[in-house]
């Protein structure tokens, strides 16, 4: 599958899948940290991935011993009024792992990281805002993850190796200050071709220079 085929695919499934149906199986990746609210969710949940808009519940794992972990969790989605994924797996680690390091100052250097990449390759998505579109199960299907940023933006493509590694300097423009970006992977085997699997969520605010800078070494 090409990139302009396999974005065209993700875009397609943002505009089908914008208001998720209830019951369906999900699979989202991403931080577990307890949370039992308050909030606008009329249902019961104890748990919640980190920087996104998903919560969780199950009746059948104990999530406490997956907090501060990143997991890929697969279970039914109950919430009305909030995406609540009622969890029957956990698959710890993830198929695909997003991570961030460095000082998202102005002048500074940040690095985010995509793995596993192998013999395959890897997107990275950016986007302004929160978001939740499930998109598939790889038990079930070709696409594996739920989108979590909103209106992505294809801000870089890697090809095979053990990570994908984007380094960048924020740029000294005052107009970008407090301006906080969403970030979020995908990667696909190519030998044989699998699954286009999405990565957990990863944001950062920009703020203004404040010497040091911290390390890029994730």
């Amino acid at each position: 599958m090409s990139l302009r085929s396999t974005l065209a695919t993700l875009a397609a499934l943002a505009l089908l899948c914008a208001t998720p149906r209830t019951q369906n199986q999900v699979c989202v990746t991403g931080v577990v940290r307890p949370d039992s609210g308050p909030s606008i969710c009329t249902q019961r949940f104890t748990h919640a991935l980190e920087n996104t808009r998903v919560k969780l519940v199950s009746r059948v794992i104990n999530l406490d011993q997956y907090v501060g972990r990143n997991v890929k969790v697969m279970g039914a989605l109950v919430g009305v009024t909030c995406p609540i994924v009622d969890v029957v797996q956990v698959f710890d680690p993830p198929p695909a792992t997003l991570e961030f390091c460095g000082t998202p100052q102005t002048s500074c250097p940040v690095k985010l990281k995509l793995c596993p990449i192998g013999m395959g390759r890897g997107w990275l998505l950016v986007g302004f805002g929160a978001d939740f579109v499930p998109i598939g199960c790889a038990t079930s299907g070709f696409l594996d993850g739920s989108l979590l940023v909103a209106n992505p933006i294809l801000v870089w493509n890697f090809g095979a190796g053990v990570c994908g590694e984007l380094l960048l300097i924020v740029p000294t423009d005052p107009s970008l200050l407090g301006l906080t970006l969403w970030f979020q992977g995908a990667r696909q085997d190519i030998g044989p071709i699998g699954p286009l699997e999405l990565s957990n969520v990863t944001t950062f605010r920009i703020t203004p220079f404040m010497p040091p800078c911290g390390p890029v070494n994730c």
